[in-house]
């Protein structure tokens, strides 16, 4: 990535393995009695007075808050909500 502005760089930062985190937060999930929509492709997000609607290739989900972890196709769901991002090339 190119980046236009100064990048936080610290030396004793760590990595993250990204699979096993993933995999331990929708297992502490379901552990907690929420649902897993696995292999379901989400769609544009939208805007619902105090909360948004996120629409799926299954069910819709209705929510107060909708955290967007989209990696490169967060412009794409940002902006069906009404803020244009754009990532660093």
């Amino acid at each position: 990535m190119r980046f236009d502005g100064p990048v936080l760089f610290h030396p004793e930062a760590g990595v993250l393995d990204a699979d096993a985190a993933v995999a331990a937060r929708v297992g502490r999930v379901a552990e907690r009695g929420g649902t897993v929509l696995g292999r379901t492709r989400a769609l544009p997000v939208e805007a619902r007075g105090d909360g948004a609607l996120l629409r799926t290739d299954g069910p819709g989900i209705a929510a107060d808050t909708v955290v967007v972890a989209a990696g490169p196709w967060l412009p794409e769901l940002a902006g069906s909500l009404g803020v244009p991002l754009a990532l660093p090339r």
